[in-house]
């Protein structure tokens, strides 16, 4: 009985295996976003099949947007020009459908949305950092 019992949780155990999201996949090499050294920002994210790309961020005034090229590979592209040192936020519109950066694993968020996040470094956004300092 006990070798049946076994046998059974065995097989639920392998078929709950198989089950499982596959993150092995293979995605394009792609950085995003990229701060320079011109504090210029370069963001880059893959929609091969899109026919309309933009970012949105808190530099842009009045809620402007940028509007990204597509490379042969399928790639959008957009450089900003260079900002001033600070926390900034943003989003990309793809045909009409706003989403966070996949490249970007720093996301905040608010009552109502999400968006992900950079540092261009040397004034301002070293207030943010993560640092060292003396503990009482």
């Amino acid at each position: 009985m006990k070798h049946l019992l076994l046998s059974a949780i065995a097989g639920c155990l392998a078929l709950g295996a198989h089950a499982q999201q596959n993150v092995g996949f293979r995605t394009a090499n792609i950085n995003s976003p990229v701060v320079n050294t011109d504090k210029t920002v370069t963001f880059n994210i893959a929609a091969p099949k899109a026919h309309d790309v933009s970012v949105s961020g808190d530099w842009e005034a009045n809620g402007g947007k940028g509007t990204l090229r597509k490379g042969k590979d399928g790639v959008w592209t957009y450089t900003t020009p260079a900002l001033p040192s600070e926390m900034y936020t943003y989003r990309f519109t793809i045909d009409g459908v706003t989403t966070i950066d996949p490249q970007n694993p720093f996301t905040r968020r608010d009552v109502g949305n999400v968006f992900s996040y950079f540092f261009v470094n040397g004034g301002n956004a070293d207030y943010y950092q993560v640092r060292d300092v003396p503990h009482g």
